[in-house]
């Protein structure tokens, strides 16, 4: 059994929470997790975007499908 799936922008915001307020002496902790946030986000708007252009388009079924997933 699995757990249920946090959606894409509140682990974007908990990352960035995170990336805020954990203590890393050199800091380079705080930049990974920082970096990551920003590069989910990144791919969240290309999926939005993809998910629009879909939307109208005849494409196989299921292309569609997980591109709505991994929007959650």
């Amino acid at each position: 059994m699995s757990a249920p799936r946090t959606s894409t922008p509140t682990l974007i915001a908990a990352m960035r929470a995170l990336a805020r307020d954990i203590e890393s002496p050199d800091g380079v902790a705080n930049a990974a997790i920082l970096e990551a946030a920003e590069r989910m986000e990144e791919m969240l708007d290309a999926l939005v975007a993809a998910d629009k252009y879909l939307e109208h388009r005849r494409f196989i079924g299921g292309l569609r499908d997980k591109v709505k997933e991994a929007i959650k």
